[in-house]
């Protein structure tokens, strides 16, 4: 008699069930998200129909999406070409449109009020722009109003001596007091410019409160509609179970007694035969990922630890302080001495979570860098020449050697220099006075090495294999990163991001003690 497959028996019940479920789920998800997604919409939902938006095929828009919102649609000549409401389009002028926040908040205005010394209130409105240039923001331009919102001081306005209630709505960014307003300006396929002003509820507290017991509503009808699936699924299915495994679980007690029993081939499923006849070396292997578990375990435990340990120090000396200065033992000759310490122990913590956040990130499996063809060899003379005055300040000496010829290469700047930092910061932390650094930069044939070494202490044997592991910390460690043991797997990980590689040169070449190569692929 052939065994029968416990596989196929399982794979029909968990495809008639996984139907079921799943077809119940799609369908109360689709109700509960059209319910979620159309009650406060936005202006990105209005953005999905960009097509439409190109061809001015303002009807193709399904405005069922939007029936708690408004939009109107304006040329380059601020002539509305659409709108979804005449309340809004008689409400908006044309002085007004300038007014309204952009959504690209690549500017932006900011309303706040004040009190001059004498009590009077006043009104103040800031214009912000984002310099691409240097990654920033700037304030452009402002304005100052009384109480009656005229205008006093600023050139915000010019052509204005005074702003509307209205107006000083609409740059808050808000319409008729219950709703949020903002523009958006983009292209048709013919080039043509359009002005969109999108008007959409704003979200209170009470109005998604509302929301949420609505949809939880429907999930309640969904939970009990579940549960009957999942019983009439449970007792046909656990029938067939307990027949089919029942000669399995006779034999595995057998096993757990030491004892081995015989059982037909064809009284269990084929899939179960195998598993009898290897259950000893099953039994190794759960030992042993139950080996690697624990040590996963402890490594986690360990990481915690040694944060934990590096910011308990700051911290201490930190609340110390406060609490000396709180409870008015600080002598005033001796304040400025607290107040220093404080500031040094807050800024070491910070350093500490820096560099603990910059590990993680690195190690996030989309973190893309910020690439830029490069002149290495400029890149490190520039590095060098900054770096001089602190390491010849710290009593160590450089020697590079670093070629005329460019050497171009597509690498991150900002993280680039963070690796030389590292490695240099290193190396005078871990070395007596007077020790040189040595950088060598070379061209190769298809990727540039740049050794950085020294003639100090070196690292100890014990080390040397695990410098790069993250945690590893210590004085032989010669890690930096403010003694989280982070800086060399910061290090190491930004090379690999860069599809280079670093390594620790055993044995260093003569004259030097320690010796460190990076290659990084030509551009």
């Amino acid at each position: 008699m052939r065994s029968k497959s416990f596989v196929k028996t399982c794979i029909i019940y968990f495809v008639v069930y996984s139907a079921v479920v799943l077809g119940l789920y799609l369908l109360f998800s689709f109700a509960v998200n059209a319910k979620l997604n159309n009650s406060f919409p936005a202006l990105d939902n209005l953005l999905e129909y960009d097509d439409a938006l190109q061809c001015d095929d303002f009807a193709a828009i399904p405005y069922w999406k939007f029936k708690n919102c408004d939009y109107i649609v304006f040329n380059a000549a601020n002539e509305p070409l659409y709108s979804t409401s005449v309340e809004l389009k008689d409400y908006l002028k044309d002085r007004d449109i300038l007014l309204i926040p952009d959504y690209d908040n690549n500017k932006y205005y900011q309303f706040f009020q004040s009190v001059t010394d004498s009590g009077e209130i006043r009104y103040n409105i800031l214009l912000n722009v984002y310099n691409t240039e240097n990654d920033a923001w700037y304030v452009a331009n402002y304005c100052t109003m009384d109480s009656s919102y005229k205008i006093i001081a600023g050139g915000l306005f010019p052509e204005k001596e005074s702003l509307s209630e209205q107006e000083i709505e609409l740059i808050r960014g808000g319409y008729q007091g219950k709703k949020n307003i903002e523009k958006y300006i983009y292209f048709t396929e013919t080039g043509e410019e359009r002005l969109l002003v999108f008007v959409s509820p704003r979200v209170t507290a009470m109005a998604y409160e509302k929301l949420l017991n609505e949809t939880d509503r429907l999930w309640l009808i969904f939970i009990p509609l579940l549960l009957l699936v999942v019983v009439i699924q449970s007792v046909l299915f656990s029938r067939k179970v307990r027949r089919s495994a029942a000669p399995f679980e006779k034999a595995i007690s057998s096993y757990s007694k030491g004892e081995r029993m015989n059982i037909p081939p064809n009284a269990i499923p084929v899939e179960f035969q195998p598993v009898i006849q290897s259950f000893d070396s099953l039994l190794d292997r759960l030992e042993q990922t139950q080996s690697e578990k624990e040590h996963e375990v402890e490594e986690k435990y360990r990481m915690i630890a040694n944060v934990s340990h590096d910011l308990k120090t700051p911290l201490t000396v930190i609340q110390g302080y406060a609490k000396a200065f709180l409870d008015g033992m600080v002598p005033p000759e001796k304040e400025k001495t607290y107040l220093q310490a404080i500031y040094h122990k807050s800024e070491e913590s910070a350093q500490m979570m820096d560099t603990l956040f910059t590990y993680t990130k690195l190690e996030h499996p989309e973190y893309e860098l910020n690439t830029e063809s490069l002149d290495f060899s400029e890149f490190c003379r520039a590095y060098l020449s900054e770096k001089y005055e602190e390491i010849h300040m710290r009593g160590f000496a450089l020697e590079p050697d670093i070629p005329e010829t460019p050497i171009c290469a597509e690498i991150d700047s900002k993280l680039m220099r963070r690796v030389l930092d590292n490695l240099t910061e290193n190396t005078m932390k871990h070395n007596e006075r007077g020790t040189t650094i040595y950088f060598v930069l070379r061209r190769e044939k298809k990727a540039l090495s740049l050794w950085v070494a020294d003639n100090g202490t070196g690292i100890s044997r014990e080390i040397r294999e695990t410098v790069f592991e993250p945690f590893v910390t210590g004085n032989s460690a010669r890690t930096s990163g403010s003694g989280t043991g982070l800086g060399m797997g910061i290090t190491k990980k930004i090379i690999e991001l860069h599809k280079g590689s670093i390594c620790l040169v055993d044995p260093p070449r003569k004259g030097w003690s320690t010796e460190f190569e990076i290659r990084l692929p030509l551009t």
